[in-house]
């Protein structure tokens, strides 16, 4: 009787400890993709500046004409 409860308490902390390493995998792939995340989220390239003839600056350009609105 003794030998039956020491081996269910063994199997118990072997299934907890399965449990444990299982959650410290899930994590530490949680914690991969989060760090992609980050690292694709400030990997982007410089932008070059426009030059001064682009339209950027000019107002009419950047009007939406309520008459472009599909029918």
């Amino acid at each position: 009787m003794i030998d039956a409860a020491v081996d269910a308490f063994a199997n118990l902390v072997t299934s907890v400890v399965g449990l444990f390493s299982q959650a410290e995998d899930t994590l530490g792939g949680f914690k991969q993709k989060a760090i992609a995340l980050v690292q694709g989220n400030t990997n982007f390239p410089d932008i070059p500046e426009l030059p001064g003839n682009s339209g950027m600056d000019d107002e009419k350009q950047w009007r939406v004409e309520p008459s472009a609105a599909p029918a």
